[in-house]
């Protein structure tokens, strides 16, 4: 992220107004061992693994330890204040007390148990954990930029793949190689903590099924889930990568969900219910007689995180807002003989939407 100050004080005042709508005197956010570094990289431009972010109405001010004090004065514009030889949550303690505020906002989502018995004695505390959810869902052009180069990593490694891996292949060639073009091409590494999501034959029909030592045949696809991250930030593609020529009940099968996904992409907007877009696209595939075998939701926000806000699926209360990006990923799955999806990114525009990843070809032959 940039170090300019401009956009992160942005976000930071668009926190305070809510800390003030909330009657919050301070937000805290921790990273510990690297959990919860995106809600401190958002606010404060930093990415280390121990720190924490400290915002009252009149300070923002970035805690960390002597290994990342170099990094964070080039990372971040706000104060840097070092924790010494002490726990992170001693200071951070500390700079509490010596401000006494009335009510703290935590994230609770991602601040261990232990952790909050540590620091939450004396305080009024508030899990603000939807809040950041909610801020992070606006899209900046920074943001936008940073996912549609994580696409065009994503194309040129997936480009990569298909025109140089040697065959026979397996699931987990597709998946390392995936990666280590990514990283190569000046991605920080692919969106997952593990394989990417590569699963042929009838493992095909597992929605989530991790890449493994399959070797896949002529005549089969392999229904690859993957996308890269650049700056901290994701895109996140599905493809159905064909191996020769397959049967033609999977090609009509895969222009379904292509017409549903195209169906629901005509119909995002801001202002209308994720239940909605969901609806559109299940409608499609229910015309055509296997409604029963989309067993999942039509997509989820994507950010500095896989899935965030807003989720589209049957029972999402969410509402679309400008600046939103979505996934639409319709796939349909059948037990013992396998499944397919396709999946893009889109932004929420004013006029309606803009597809993110529409320069990742559709039909795709190994």
């Amino acid at each position: 992220m940039s170090n300019s100050k401009a956009p992160l004080e942005k976000r930071v005042e668009r926190l305070r107004h809510a800390m003030e709508q909330s009657g919050c005197d301070c937000v805290l956010l921790m990273v510990l061992e690297g959990l919860g570094w995106q809600n401190c990289y958002y606010f404060s431009g930093f990415r280390g693994s121990s720190a924490a972010v400290f915002i009252t109405k009149d300070e923002t001010l970035l805690v960390t330890d002597e290994r990342y004090r170099l990094q964070a004065s080039a990372q971040s514009p706000f104060d840097i204040v070092m924790q010494g030889n002490r726990p992170l949550y001693m200071t951070v303690k500390e700079m509490i007390e010596e401000r006494d505020p009335g009510r703290v906002g935590l994230d609770g989502d991602r601040l261990p148990v232990s952790m909050y018995r540590k620091i939450a004695a004396g305080w009024d505390l508030e899990d603000f954990s939807s809040v950041f959810a909610s801020l992070r869902r606006k899209k900046d052009s920074f943001e936008k930029a940073n996912i549609l180069e994580a696409a065009r990593i994503s194309r040129k490694a997936l480009d990569k793949v298909i025109n140089e891996m040697p065959k026979p292949v397996r699931e987990i060639d597709i998946s390392a190689a995936l990666e280590y073009s990514m990283k190569t091409m000046g991605a920080d590494g692919g969106w997952q903590d593990h394989e990417f999501v590569v699963a042929s034959g009838q493992r095909s029909a597992l929605p989530h099924g991790r890449a493994g030592w399959r070797e896949i045949a002529s005549g089969e696809w392999a229904t690859v889930d993957f996308g890269a991250r650049f700056s901290g930030y994701v895109c996140d593609v599905t493809r159905n990568l064909l191996f020769g020529e397959i049967k033609g009940e999977w090609l009509k099968k895969q222009e379904v969900l292509l017409e549903a996904q195209e169906a629901a992409a005509a119909a995002i907007g801001p202002g209308v219910r994720a239940a909605d877009i969901d609806a559109v696209a299940r409608n499609v595939i229910e015309r055509y007689g296997f409604g029963e075998n989309f067993t999942h939701g039509l997509g989820h926000g994507i950010g500095l995180e896989i899935h965030e806000a807003p989720h589209l699926s049957p029972r999402s209360e969410d509402v679309l807002q400008e600046g939103d990006v979505i996934t639409l990923e319709p796939g349909i799955y059948f037990d013992g003989e396998g499944g397919m999806r396709v999946e893009d990114d889109y932004l929420v525009t004013a006029e309606g939407s803009e597809c993110l990843t529409a320069l990742i070809p559709k039909a795709l032959t190994m």
